[in-house]
Order: C-alpha cells, then sequence, then structure tokens
C-alpha cells in the first residue's frame, strides 16, 4: 500500500486541493496479504500527516478479526479467508488443526494480549459511511431503496448484487469496493475501484475534485493470491 501512499501524497503536492485534503481508505486493511500489521501501522501514521484528514471504513475483514477477539470458534471459518498470515503478521501462530477449539481459544488469547492497544482501538473505532458533498463512502454498497440513516451495517459490509445491479440513482455517488473487478468502474452512481491487489497487484485510488475523478493506480511486482 506504500507505493500507492507515495503516489496519492505526489500528486497532492502537484496539485494541491484548496482545502484540507480528505482521504479515506475503504477497509479491508487485514486478511488481504502477509503484512497486515503493516499496513495498520501505515494508516494510523497517515492520520498524524499535515494537510490529510483521514477517515478509514470498516470491512467484512475487519469485522471478521473482531468477530474472532469475541469468538475464538471463528478462527477456522476465519482461516479460509485470510486470517492465518494476519495472525502471523502479529507473531501469532494459528493452530495446526483447524477444529481444535480449545486451540483456537488459546490462539485467540495470545492474539489479544499482542494485538496493541491503538490498533484494538482503530479495529473497534472505523466508520461506516463517510459522507461528502455529492459522494458517500462505503466498504460494500448500500441496499436500494433504503434510506441512508436506515442502512444495515451488514448492507455496507457484504452487499454485491443487489447493490452493484441497481443502475441509480442513490442520492449520492457511492464510492466503494469490496467486490474485485479487473477494471475499476467509474458509474454515474457508483465508482468501485476495488482491483484485487492482493490477486492483481494493482491497487487503485480515485481524486475527486469539484466535477473531476481522476484514477490513481498502482502495481505491485509479486502478488500475494
Amino acid at each position: 500500500m506504500q507505493p500507492l501512499i507515495h503516489a496519492i501524497v505526489d500528486d497532492l503536492e502537484a496539485s494541491p486541493p484548496a482545502d484540507t485534503a480528505l482521504l479515506v481508505f475503504l477497509g479491508d486493511y487485514v486478511d488481504r496479504g502477509p503484512d497486515s500489521r503493516g499496513v495498520v501501522d501505515l494508516v494510523l501514521k497517515m492520520r498524524e500527516a499535515r494537510g490529510l484528514d483521514v477517515r478509514a471504513l470498516k470491512g467484512n475483514h475487519e469485522e471478521a478479526l473482531l468477530q474472532f477477539l469475541e469468538q475464538p470458534s471463528f478462527g477456522a471459518t476465519w482461516m479460509e479467508h485470510g486470517g492465518g498470515p494476519t495472525l502471523v503478521s502479529y507473531g501469532v501462530q494459528p493452530p495446526p488443526t483447524r477444529t481444535d477449539t480449545e486451540a483456537w481459544e488459546r490462539v485467540r488469547d495470545v492474539f489479544a494480549e499482542t494485538l496493541p492497544a491503538d490498533h484494538k482501538a482503530f479495529f473497534e473505532r472505523l466508520d461506516l459511511m463517510v459522507d461528502v458533498g455529492d459522494y458517500a463512502f462505503v466498504h460494500a454498497g448500500v441496499r436500494p431503496g433504503v434510506a441512508w440513516d436506515q442502512q444495515a451495517e451488514r448492507d455496507l459490509l457484504w452487499i454485491r448484487q443487489e447493490f452493484l445491479q441497481e443502475k441509480g440513482p442513490f442520492g449520492k455517488v457511492i464510492v466503494h469496493g469490496h467486490t474485485p473487478m479487473e477494471e475499476p468502474q467509474l458509474l454515474p452512481h457508483r465508482l468501485g475501484i476495488d482491483t484485487g491487489c492482493y490477486a492483481t497487484g494493482v491497487l487503485t485510488a480515485v481524486r475527486l475534485q469539484d466535477t473531476d475523478q481522476r484514477l490513481i493506480q498502482v502495481k505491485a511486482e509479486r502478488r500475494f493470491g
């Protein structure tokens, strides 16, 4: 993720906005590479940067991490979706047998002790939606026909086809991730910028200024998935 941050900062320096720049992360900081801990450290560091207002959204993978802390037996399911490398990035080894309930309880306890306090607070305080001007930023999407203040957390973190197939409008242009595509989707009613970095090596951001929508992309030399 660091190369994309550098690209964003370079872009801001080359064309600074009139007001403080807002940087919104769309979620899934964990389970999507070998250094989840480093990703969270980087987001926390960005929050301290001058000239930036940094907001971080909750993704379904952060939900999974929090569920594991509350329910150790969920660990076996979490492992199927990238939880193993996340634990290892924090210095915690998953149990050799995924169905060993007592082992998962021990791993959860070790993880809870190892997880830095600022990381735990980060996961617990993530935003579900950021609403700015003509845009609303969410992790996955919104439920069509449901008012903004009535949107369910599960939809904001998980929704796919009901949202993706809807032609809008939604009242706001929805900026989202969650569903990876080979190319970003810049549509009148939604901007989908998840390009499946863990599998493709391509990480995408979009700069929104007035009526302009401009992509910023970097490509990693090696892939995780």
